[in-house]
């Protein structure tokens, strides 16, 4: 009888998580502005990378300079389908972030956190500038290579080997960012392993820039570095990071300050590895905000943690209205004009004050250095 209500209760956790999942791709696709072929709007056109995976998907690879022709798993699975380089890529983003969202309630499921603490978290970090971009553009790989990096951290909580190295593999022949997580299994789990891992991530990577490389590659890095976010002024830097994901960064490191001692290094030490791979990147890279995108795969669980030990309903209901409005306003109004950085001021400081109101609740909860000096350094192997 207990064996039966425990699958039950999985059935409908499974069911819940799945509809939830796919709510939010159905709000993404219904309300947030998105690119498109035909329109005047210069906000809303389709540009940039975006037309180099299209190109990819067409098979006019000439045309794809350095470093999105290595990015090929993506155009490849969006070659395949029946449909437009365009249907075909949105399919392929919408399909991934609805994985990625079920990988989250998976590991809620693994840590036994609350569903309704859960959802919340999830949502607020849905809310934010660059979560709701994967709906605004979605014509990138960088969902995809996420989704693989939240499997990752799956199968390493999991301890199960081969299907973390197949995840590896797979997130780099999207985007190569989930190289950055490629050590996961060597600072958690065993030695050994760990260092096929990251030898088989540096072999990915390096195969493929290799085999598709033109001979540009140099010259792809030295004028990458000239036009990177390094160069951009403190005041740009302040703007693009916090502005565009606002109050959720401050949300997610009180989060980790406050996780159990089960989640600790599953959490801490992607967000150090990431955090570092976002630091390098802003030497090749401009957008300061997608940088940072794979946090994606650390930020919604320890959000999830702040709302598993606030009492206060009337500090949860102004959290989720916060995020709501957020949420809105940037689907409906920044996309459309991303010239209003006076809104993105407003919903960060909104936010910012909330995470102070926030604090006063958990302060007595922090976990961060306890763990941190219990914490295994030295993996086994």
């Amino acid at each position: 009888m207990e064996m039966n209500s425990k699958k039950n209760t999985q059935r409908k956790y499974i069911l819940f998580s799945v509809c939830i999942s796919a709510l939010l791709v159905l709000f993404g696709h219904i309300f947030v502005l998105q690119r498109q072929a035909d329109t005047t709007s210069p906000y809303l056109s389709i540009r940039g990378d975006s037309n180099y995976y299209m190109d990819m998907v067409e098979k006019n690879y000439s045309k794809v300079p350095p470093p999105f022709r290595y990015r090929i798993l993506v155009p490849a699975l969006a070659s395949i389908l029946p449909l437009e380089s365009v249907s075909a890529l949105k399919i392929i983003t919408y399909v991934s972030l609805f994985c990625l969202y079920i990988c989250l309630f998976w590991i809620g499921r693994i840590w036994n956190l609350s569903l309704s603490a859960l959802c919340i978290g999830i949502g607020m970090y849905y809310s934010s500038l660059w979560q709701l971009y994967q709906f605004h553009n979605p014509y990138l790989p960088s969902s995809f290579s996420i989704c693989m990096m939240a499997l990752m951290i799956i199968f390493g909580i999991k301890k199960r080997f081969i299907p973390y190295m197949i995840a590896l593999v797979v997130g780099i022949l999207s985007h190569e960012s989930t190289l950055f997580l490629a050590p996961l299994w060597f600072l958690t789990q065993d030695r050994k392993k760990g260092a096929w891992a990251v030898i088989a991530g540096i072999s990915t990577y390096a195969v493929t820039h290799i085999a598709l490389s033109s001979g540009d590659y140099s010259k792809y890095l030295i004028e990458s570095t000239k036009i990177s976010a390094v160069n951009q002024n403190l005041k740009d830097i302040a703007m693009n990071l916090f502005g565009a994901w606002s109050f959720l960064w401050l949300l997610g490191i009180l989060g980790i300050l406050v996780a159990p001692k089960k989640q600790f290094e599953f959490l801490y030490i992607p967000l150090v590895l990431l955090g570092l791979g976002g630091i390098i990147s802003l030497f090749f890279a401009t957008d300061i905000g997608r940088i940072f995108l794979p946090l994606t795969v650390v930020f919604p669980i320890a959000i999830t943690n702040i709302f598993s030990i606030i009492k206060s309903k009337i500090h949860i209901s102004i959290g989720i209205l916060i995020a709501a409005l957020q949420a809105l306003t940037i689907a409906n109004v920044l996309f459309g004009n991303p010239e209003l950085t006076s809104i993105r001021i407003i919903l960060a400081v909104t936010g910012g004050v909330y995470s102070i109101v926030i604090w006063k609740d958990i302060r007595y909860h922090i976990t961060f250095k306890e763990n941190l000096k219990n914490f295994r350094w030295k993996p086994r192997g």
